[in-house]
């Protein structure tokens, strides 16, 4: 990695803190699988469970690397890493399927950010 690309990662949140009981647990975000909104919450999917953080998910996708995380729809964030395959439901809707098999509608207007990314991790 150039010193430049070390810089960048540096600037993206590196770990979410995780309510556990009566304790927080550090995770890196790359094991995060996908973000949903939920009120003033955020819902992360990591590790086949689900943990609700206090904080937006537009204030958190500026957080995120835009190389590993994009935007699929108004209330969802995904780790693009976890896409294994798109497919279209129609001329204009896609599904992102993910490796555990969930399947995540992408939003028309978020499409454009999708497809180049997905494009770049080949």
């Amino acid at each position: 990695m150039k010193a430049a690309e070390i810089a960048t990662a540096a600037t993206y949140r590196q770990r979410v803190a995780l309510r556990t009981g009566r304790s927080m647990e550090l995770v890196d975000v790359r094991e995060v699988d996908w973000i949903t909104a939920d009120g003033n919450y955020v819902v992360l999917h990591l590790r086949g469970g689900r943990h609700r953080v206090r904080g937006s998910i537009s204030a958190l996708e500026s957080e995120l690397d835009p190389q590993v995380f994009v935007r699929l729809h108004r209330s969802t964030i995904v780790n693009a890493r976890r896409i294994v395959r798109l497919e279209l439901v129609s001329t204009s809707d896609r599904i992102a399927i993910l490796a555990n098999g969930t399947r995540l509608p992408v939003g028309r207007s978020f499409r454009g950010r999708l497809e180049p990314l997905l494009a770049g991790l080949i």
